[in-house]
């Protein structure tokens, strides 16, 4: 039967999650939790767009699916591979290319010139078919997992420092406290989507905020941490806006993650010295389309 392929505009996501399951049932992370719930929050933290994003099908099976998002950096419009999957009886067909090129006919008539995936860096074969298709490695991205039990931070106090609750408006006044451009799914763009679905913590001293951190239940995420770079002590502050949430918040998981930090970020050997797992390295790739 001939594989057809539709954009996602009519196509109950509860049918995509399935897709999805299936094909990254022998993937090398552990997708299982990725519920309905939670692909609607990724596709909103992601800004999905349905009509850029496109299925495979054999019949009424789909067997494919593609999800693209799109949002403005540095003024252009650009779009993001949100996730692809091929159920593994069909790869080597070349249904993923084909459900590129119909994304990339979508997003051509919406004027966007540059597409941006991430791909694991042991998927050798992934990134030649990229490659292939005129990707090139933009930066590398390393990422983290902890159980909380394991976490060596002391997690004292620092007085005159006092943590509490902020809004997205307060997270939104103090972002540039991050140095290094955050990967898709950590734009504050993307946290604005979300915002009811998320915790965010600040750190302040003398009423002034020096610092915040930002917590995604639904998947677990440890998504960004802000410092004052006048803040002189920033281990310690990092260390206690880690204690602070690791003893607020009780994971669906078994291990809570940083995902994507570019590798030059000081960040880095901060999170291993409080027993944090570099688990996967990835590549951030960009294209002309």
């Amino acid at each position: 039967m001939k594989i057809k392929y539709r954009y996602l505009t009519d196509i109950p996501i509860e049918t995509v999650q399935r897709c999805m399951q299936d094909s990254f049932a022998d993937y090398q992370l552990d997708m299982s939790y990725m519920t309905v719930e939670v692909m609607k929050h990724r596709n909103a933290i992601c800004r999905n767009d349905p009509e850029c994003s496109v299925g495979a099908f054999e019949g009424d099976k789909m067997i494919g699916f593609l999800n693209v998002g799109i949002d403005q950096i540095d003024g252009e419009l650009v779009a993001f591979d949100g996730g692809t999957g091929v159920v593994k009886e069909y790869r080597g067909q070349g249904v993923a290319g084909k459900m590129f090129a119909k994304s990339v006919d979508s997003l051509k008539e919406k004027n966007i010139q540059k597409y941006i995936l991430e791909v694991l860096q042991e998927n050798t074969k992934a990134i030649r078919a990229y490659e292939k298709e005129g990707f090139k490695v933009l930066r590398n991205l390393k990422c983290y997992d902890i159980a909380i039990k394991n976490y060596t931070g002391i997690t004292t106090k620092i007085p005159n420092v006092q943590i509490k609750a902020i809004s997205v408006n307060e997270l939104e006044s103090n972002w540039h406290f991050i140095k290094y451009p955050v990967s898709w799914e950590h734009m504050l763009s993307g946290l604005m989507e979300v915002e009811k679905e998320i915790s965010i913590f600040g750190a302040f001293e003398n009423e002034n905020c020096i610092g915040f951190i930002v917590y995604t239940p639904f998947m677990c995420w440890l998504t960004a941490i802000g410092i004052n770079p006048m803040y002189l002590e920033k281990n310690k502050l990092i260390d206690l806006l880690i204690g602070h949430l690791f003893e607020n918040i009780n994971p669906v998981k078994p291990k809570v993650s940083v995902n994507n930090l570019t590798e030059k970020d000081p960040l880095n050997d901060i999170l291993k010295s409080l027993g944090f797992d570099n688990v996967v390295d990835q590549y951030e790739m960009i294209a002309e389309i």
